[in-house]
């Protein structure tokens, strides 16, 4: 079964909602949708059946008569929302790169179709294969995914200047494409005999200006790792591993707010982990561990941001964590990343 993950529906989902500007019978019809109720949008390890993307966004479009929602949605998307692959791309060297990462690694995120640049006739085309055979079905999809493409290009580079040329569809023109052409271009192709959009060719090899090597390395391999667990048994500290990094924003979390994310009692929960060898309070400090690795790799995040995006109450609980997981100060580890990314 194709799927896609629950932060990419979950990103969908709020950006339908938010298009139904509170109108709670609507809303009620949006999440009746959902196989789940969406009780599985907060766990990052659930996958959900990728037709949700194509029926979330056409009942939008049906009860808001906006012939443009898939647009609308994929203008709220940013690279945060797309867990470590959003993180990673913001750390690419090039928007080459940033096309080329995303190439690798979009099963994580969603199974419906994969991008792919070529560059030629003077111009960067980015090209849609889609995993799926019905274009009209999944129409609205596309144009989310190329206006997400140039919404998070624009953040990422383009600023206020439109790099687009031109724009193919598949599927029919809606009767209304002023809105399309205000986030794309003015030339847009319908009936076309592929998805893509060609851009400035000299926009692929400016540089980024986050562009981190040794951060990006390090978050590729965990994308490697969630890769090749992507088709595989997900054990349960693993499970509860990576909902505690996706929690540890919001504070420090507690066995049974994981719990209820990963659908079990706080009972089971425990039980589970010791039959793995583990406990929750392992489990945690791993995450943390783990979590605090990338943060101390970005040098915009200060010491008590990190702290905070960790759980944990005061700067000194931080340091002394900090001091035996890696038996050195956290100044001390910042310095020693330094003196190696200057070698």
């Amino acid at each position: 079964m194709h799927t896609v993950s629950s932060s990419y529906l979950k990103m969908v989902f709020k950006g339908c909602c938010a298009l139904l500007k509170g109108d709670e019978e609507k809303l009620g019809q949006l999440k009746a949708l959902l196989t789940d109720g969406g009780r599985n949008l907060e766990n990052p390890t659930h996958r959900y059946e990728r037709r949700l993307i194509g029926l979330l966004l056409n009942r939008t479009a049906e009860m808001t008569g906006d012939s443009a929602t898939g647009v609308k949605v994929g203008m709220s998307l940013r690279p945060e929302g797309f867990m470590d692959i959003g993180h990673a791309i913001t750390l690419c060297d090039n928007l080459r790169g940033v096309i080329e990462l995303n190439h690798s690694y979009q099963r994580l995120n969603q199974e419906l179709g994969k991008t792919h640049l070529e560059v030629k006739d003077g111009a960067a085309w980015l090209k849609w294969t889609p995993l799926y055979p019905e274009s009209e079905f999944y129409a609205q999809m596309v144009e989310m995914v190329f206006a997400g493409y140039a919404s998070i290009g624009r953040w990422l580079l383009w600023g206020e200047d439109n790099p687009v040329l031109k724009m193919y569809f598949r599927h029919d023109p809606p009767e209304d494409i002023s809105t399309q052409k205000i986030v794309f271009c003015e030339t847009i192709n319908y009936n076309a005999d592929f998805d893509g959009v060609a851009f400035m060719v000299e926009m692929i090899d400016v540089p980024m200006p986050n562009r981190n090597p040794e951060m990006l390395e390090f978050l590729t391999a965990r994308l490697d790792r969630q890769l090749a667990q992507l088709n595989s048994h997900v054990t349960v500290n693993e499970e509860a591993l990576r909902c505690i990094q996706s929690a540890l924003a919001d504070g420090r979390p507690t066995i049974a707010h994981i719990a209820k994310i990963m659908g079990m009692s706080e009972r089971t929960l425990r039980r589970r982990l010791e039959e793995e060898g583990e406990s929750f309070r392992t489990v945690l400090e791993r995450a943390r561990r783990e979590s605090c690795e990338t943060y101390m790799r970005d040098p915009k995040i200060t010491q008590a941001d990190i702290a905070l995006r960790l759980g944990f109450n005061d700067q000194s609980a931080f340091s002394r964590a900090f001091k035996s997981w890696f038996d050195q100060t956290p100044s001390e580890y910042r310095a020693a990343l330094a003196d190696r990314a200057a070698e």
